[in-house]
């Protein structure tokens, strides 16, 4: 899904100018230095440690609100492999 992502956003940096896509990479870039002034660190309920949560994975969000990971990144990809 990410890489789709890139690609089309690729595709639309041909078709802008260059000043209206240097606009949009300064855009990008406020948006992820707002993100990292507020971040929301929880604790992994497996290894115990810090992580950052991620409020661009549209698998934390669901009809009833937004689901917090109750593992990090680390643990629960280590569990996916495991099955």
């Amino acid at each position: 899904m990410q890489i789709r992502k890139v690609i089309a956003e690729l595709q639309e940096c041909d078709r802008l100018e260059e000043s209206a896509w240097e606009q949009l990479l300064q855009e990008r870039a406020q948006s992820l230095i707002e993100r990292a002034r507020h971040p929301v660190v929880l604790e992994c309920a497996e290894c115990g440690l810090p992580f950052v949560f991620d409020d661009l994975d549209f698998s934390c969000y669901r009809v009833d609100g937004i689901y917090f990971p109750e593992k990090c990144p680390h643990c629960s990809s280590s569990q996916n492999y495991s099955k």
